[in-house]
Formats: C-alpha cells, sequence, structure tokens
C-alpha cells in the first residue's frame, strides 16, 4: 500500500497543528488572600476572576487561619498585573490581595 504525497503532507501538516495547540503557552500566578470565609466565597472571587481574559483555570486553596492561596493559570494570555486582579475583586470589598506573582 502506497500513500500518495499530498496526503501525506496533509497528515504532517495535521500533525504540527495538534502539536503546537497541545503545547500552547500556559502562564500560571499564585496569590495569597484574606476575607475568604466559605465556599461562596471562593465562587465569588472565581467568578470575577474568570472575567480576565485568558483565563483557564482558578484555584483557591486555605493556607492557615486567614489566609488562602489562590492560582490562576491562564493560556496564551498576555500579563496579567495585581491591579488588574485587585480591579476584578472591586466588587467585593472584603477580600484583599495580600500578594501577587508570576510563577510559570
Amino acid at each position: 500500500m502506497t500513500i500518495s504525497r499530498p496526503f501525506l503532507s496533509l497528515a504532517c501538516l495535521l500533525l504540527l497543528l495538534i502539536c503546537a495547540e497541545a503545547h500552547a503557552q500556559e502562564t500560571v500566578y499564585r496569590g495569597k488572600l484574606s476575607g475568604v470565609e466559605c465556599n461562596q466565597c471562593k465562587k465569588a472571587i472565581a467568578k470575577s476572576i474568570a472575567k480576565i481574559k485568558g483565563v483557564e483555570m482558578i484555584r483557591i486553596v486555605k493556607q492557615g487561619a486567614n489566609a488562602h492561596q489562590l492560582e490562576v493559570t491562564l493560556k496564551d494570555a498576555k500579563p496579567v498585573s495585581r491591579s488588574r486582579v485587585e480591579s476584578a475583586l472591586a466588587g467585593a470589598d472584603h477580600y484583599k490581595l495580600l500578594s501577587w506573582k508570576k510563577v510559570k
């Protein structure tokens, strides 16, 4: 069985496109939050931050009595500044972003 040259070229191009999509750049930021008291708080925070363009995943994990770690994963997005996240959280005064840094 022989494979035609155009078919082989098309198959290689398709494989390259699939690999490029699988390796799309992912950026991860971490920050510390205060004011998170319950699961409804986490949902409200996630809903606000999800509006930032490029956000793929949001994790909020308890880190102590009064602090939570916020991890935001973005795909193919521009850098997200601390002020942009604070702006997204502006509707809820009692959530405070204590730190913010790019980790990946």
